[in-house]
């Protein structure tokens, strides 16, 4: 992490509040708090993917629903469920800049609905006795070193689930990934791995050295045998500029 911005000499305000981590924002707050030095991405107020797994769940909001969201990165879909009236929001989010910058957005943008933890989503998930409505969990699995065994895991606290996660896709993934043949919950899936580059500023991913992806059909595969397997498959996204993606929920029948 860069370093910080020890003192402050102006009156306080909301930009003095982002220029904590000036130019360091994936995500674009303008719109909301006229400030600058944010990011590019208008995931506050453009992004449809809150919208499109209320829907997905036979909703026009989440009110009256506690939501468990897994790295919420700069809560920006955070600030969305509040706004289309979720209970209550539990986010846990393992990068420590991503954490630090989530209560920087709850404080100027009082999501008072939502708490912060700081820690890993597995080991919270295998100690947490605490039921969900909702797991919320994008751009999260396709930085797993086990994916299946979080998967496992959602399905042991929550009732239903919403993923937007990259896959693994043959033909966009030639070279890089090297596959192993996983047995969990009673199927087979591929791991496909592959290791990170250099962790350096600005670096968004997991907390292991290697990711594993998996193919839309193993992937929803492993939801269904872990019990959630009422699935909507939303939109299938081959040709995202990351990699093919693919959003959709999963349910208990």
């Amino acid at each position: 992490m860069a370093d910080l911005i020890n003192f402050e000499a102006r009156a306080p305000s909301a930009q003095t509040a982002v220029d904590v981590f000036r130019d360091r924002w994936a995500c674009d707050l303008r719109p909301l708090l006229g400030v600058d030095g944010t990011g590019p991405n208008l995931l506050f107020t453009q992004d449809p993917r809150p919208k499109l797994a209320a829907a997905a769940l036979g909703r026009n909001d989440y009110c009256g629903m506690h939501v468990l969201e897994i790295g919420p990165l700069e809560a920006a879909h955070t600030y969305v469920l509040e706004q289309m009236g979720a209970e209550s929001v539990t986010c846990v989010e393992a990068s420590a800049e991503a954490w630090l910058k989530c209560l920087v957005v709850k404080e100027l943008l009082a999501l008072n609905r939502s708490r912060f933890l700081h820690g890993n989503i597995v080991a919270y998930l295998h100690e947490n006795c605490r039921h969900f409505d909702l797991v919320y969990c994008s751009g999260v699995l396709y930085h797993m070193a086990d994916p299946v065994e979080l998967i496992e895991a959602i399905a042991n606290t929550a009732d239903a689930c919403f993923v937007w996660t990259h896959v693994y896709n043959s033909e966009r993934h030639p070279v890089a990934f090297t596959a192993e043949r996983v047995r969990r919950l009673g199927i087979e899936v591929d791991y496909w791995s592959h290791q990170y580059g250099s962790k350096a500023d600005n670096y968004w991913g997991g907390i292991d050295a290697t990711a594993a992806w998996l193919t839309s059909e193993d992937l929803l595969s492993a939801f269904a045998s872990a019990g959630l397997s009422d699935i909507n498959l939303i939109e299938d996204q081959p040709d995202h500029p990351n990699g093919p993606a693919i959003l959709f929920t999963a349910r208990k029948p």
